[in-house]
């Protein structure tokens, strides 16, 4: 690889590093007062700055793994690597094929949204597995 092309994957991995950072410090700060929106909101900021990082390293959907494996190696990531798992990052990216299923999927159509806690503390909707 180019050696200019990889210093610039590696800044942008930097800085991509640097956003996830910054939302789990948004993270922490949404947890003290149980602010859930801005709690998801954090959350989804951490997981489209990872997912970029993942973008990076492997390119889209892993598409381009062999052709990045020296970004990877220039940074010392190993395989495998939780940086490459993209499900949750697409369960808030593709939401809205979520919502699809579910509609048709449920029976009774509840609905639940921003959720911080076990599943077992809410009873009376369907059990389908978005994720």
């Amino acid at each position: 690889m180019d050696k200019t092309l990889l210093r610039v994957f590696q800044s942008q991995v930097l800085l991509q590093c640097q956003f996830v950072l910054y939302a789990a410090d948004d993270l922490n700060t949404a947890l003290k007062p149980m602010d859930t929106r801005r709690l998801f909101f954090a959350v989804q900021n951490l997981l489209n700055a990872a997912a970029n990082i993942s973008k990076v390293l492997w390119g889209p959907g892993g598409k381009l793994a062999a052709q990045r494996e020296p970004v990877r190696n220039s940074i010392s990531v190993t395989d495998p690597s939780p940086l490459e798992f993209s499900g949750m990052r697409d369960n808030f990216e593709h939401f809205d094929d979520r919502v699809d299923r579910w509609w048709r999927e449920s029976r009774g159509h509840g609905h639940i949204d921003l959720n911080v806690g076990p599943r077992t503390s809410i009873v009376g909707i369907d059990d389908i597995d978005m994720f």
